[in-house]
């Protein structure tokens, strides 16, 4: 099973925000080109039901998705697009039937005449619903933004468990908290950058007299971040903490039927819950213009009510609520069109930002010492040597790792797919044991290693490869030892030290001295390394006459200036060294 679900059509559906074919005047958000309402009427076909009205409530132009509400035989109901890729939707559409099986309240898929639960079209998902009669919760009162967020805190409680089909593409944001927090960081910089770049616009000189207090903000809040239990956390599993909705507020969670019903869950991904949560209290706190922290407090306890959360998950839910979220989510629009972005919008958007950092320290500094009220969660201590995660590590080299960071090779990347074992354990393996771990097919690799390490021993005067976890004293007798066997389970990248002697026949291929090469040779060294060809200049082929050729005038013989080779042949290398030292 997978997505060998029926093609209705080869059509592509892409986005129609630039297409020059729609009509001048008219709302593109309205608007849905002739070709997909024809695909629509296809995918309606393959339903058992009859469709007398169809409406467009809404849509994406500049993503490629859609959603009517159409009257059939059955009653009202919904049809949808999915802008995503096919196998990225999957796992949202897998999720969703998971929702409704654990009895969240979220819209039932209708099943296709072969059973399906959607229908690929235009290479998109379509889905069909039930159309639920909702009204959106009070925003006057506390009671209704308490409502929503308590049935955030069931939506989330019913998500734990769900693990997507094997062809579903898996989306977990658990681990990208670090490194969004690390790109927050280095876009604030940019800022400060862009507003030294344009000195004479009208938001320049506000933006580089606040920009370094939101900086040192996300800065604490990092080193608050690493001391956490993050990494604890992290080790649950994906299934553990369950799914999160991604755009949930007011238009996405609304009251229906029985409480809260979530709608529009073609983003939902693995992520710790409380994410849901910060967005909502830090926007509600962001439109009232003052962080109250009794009302912050108020819609915690309700969550809680729903969901509970523990004391690790309470402390990470105010560390990502003292990151600059306000500022980074407005102001970082200025990078794509920086000098009209501060001309224009950023003096009201930072005005409004920094109006609230008073209230917002003080209600986080009073909320953060309410920590201890909440029980301690289960979870197990991080090994010393895996407590620096891999996403934390830098990937350059150091004075311990001149070539970056080493990775064990007995310890395979991909869960389930066996490694190839390193030429250290395949040396040291005895003969009536190396049958047991290497694979049959590489019975003949085991024969030879020994053979061309013996030769390459004798040219180099010592041991070519070293262990890399320790190496032996001279005139040690080596010790016959089995690598243990990777448990695809478990599988994940660990970092190991550095031999301790590396020959230059081993190392990389920049601290060798290289042969000369000819420029050709050049240019396809670096396409293989980079994926990227160098572009080739091309001579224009003539065009093919059905006629004979008239004979031409004689043209008049014009002096050219003569072609410089050598300076060609040097921009050429220019651009090769430049693409193999951005590999």
């Amino acid at each position: 099973m997978g997505l060998e679900e029926m093609q209705v059509e080869e059509y592509r559906i892409v986005p129609w925000d630039h297409d020059e074919s729609v009509p001048i005047g008219v709302d593109r958000e309205f608007y849905i080109p002739p070709e997909i309402e024809r695909v629509a009427h296809e995918v309606i076909a393959q339903y058992d039901m009859q469709v007398s009205e169809m409406t467009l409530i809404t849509s994406k132009p500049d993503k490629g998705g859609a959603i009517w509400r159409i009257m059939t035989d059955k009653g009202p109901r919904s049809l949808k697009v999915l802008h995503r890729e096919p196998r990225r939707s999957l796992f949202c559409v897998y999720a969703q039937q998971w929702l409704v099986e654990q009895g969240a309240r979220v819209p039932a898929l209708i099943k296709t005449k072969s059973g399906q639960l959607y229908v690929e079209a235009g290479h998109k998902l379509w889905i069909v619903t039930d159309w639920i009669s909702l009204v959106p919760a009070s925003k006057v009162d506390i009671e209704g933004a308490e409502s929503l967020v308590f049935g955030l805190g069931e939506f989330h409680r019913a998500s734990r468990g769900y693990v997507p089909p094997e062809f579903a593409q898996q989306k977990s944001r658990i681990h990208h908290w670090p490194k969004y927090y690390s790109k927050m960081i280095e876009k604030i910089g940019w800022m400060r950058d862009l507003a030294k770049a344009y000195p004479d616009a009208a938001g320049s000189g506000q933006l580089l007299s606040v920009v370094d207090q939101f900086e040192s903000q996300a800065k604490e809040a990092l080193a608050k971040f690493e001391n956490s239990s993050f990494r604890r956390m992290v080790v649950k599993g994906d299934p553990y903490w369950g799914l999160v909705h991604q755009d949930y507020g007011f238009s996405n969670g609304q009251v229906g039927e029985g409480g809260i019903w979530v709608i529009d869950l073609d983003g939902v991904a693995y992520d710790f819950p409380i994410r849901d949560l910060r967005k909502m209290i830090t926007s509600m706190m962001d439109d009232m213009g003052v962080w109250d922290p009794a009302i912050m407090r108020r819609l915690i306890q309700a969550y809680h009510g729903a969901n509970p959360i523990d004391r690790e998950t309470y402390e990470l839910l105010v560390i990502d609520m003292m990151f600059p979220n306000e500022f980074y989510k407005h102001i970082k629009e200025m990078i794509f069109d920086p000098l009209l972005f501060m001309n224009t919008e950023m003096g009201p958007i930072l005005e409004r930002v920094i109006a609230t950092q008073e209230s917002k320290q003080a209600a986080l500094a009073e909320l953060e010492r309410e920590a201890e009220s909440y029980a301690p969660g289960d979870y197990e201590e991080v090994p010393a040597e895996a407590r620096t995660a891999p996403w934390m590590r830098e990937s350059v080299g150091s004075a311990l790792e001149p070539f970056g960071l080493q990775l064990d090779p007995s310890v395979p990347s991909v869960p389930g797919v066996p490694s190839v074992p390193s030429v250290p354990s395949v040396l040291s393996v005895t003969s009536e044991k190396a049958d047991s771990i290497a694979p049959a097919k590489e019975e003949s690799a085991l024969v030879v290693l020994p053979e061309i390490a013996s030769v390459a021993d004798a040219d180099v005067g010592g041991p070519i490869y070293g262990s890399p976890l320790a190496s032996e004293p001279q005139g040690a007798t080596p010790v016959a030892t089995v690598a243990p066997a990777p448990n695809p389970a478990h599988a994940e990248r660990r970092p190991v030290p550095p031999a301790t002697d590396i020959p230059a026949i081993v190392l990389p291929r920049r601290a060798v001295q290289r042969s000369n090469r000819t420029p050709r040779r050049r240019k396809r060294l670096a396409s293989r390394r980079t994926g990227v060809r160098p572009r080739r200049r091309t001579q224009a082929k003539p065009a093919v006459r059905s006629a004979t050729r008239r004979k031409a005038k004689p043209k008049k013989l014009v002096a050219r200036k003569r072609l410089n080779v050598v300076r060609r042949r040097k921009a050429g290398r220019r651009k090769v060294r430049k693409a193999v030292r951005r590999a």
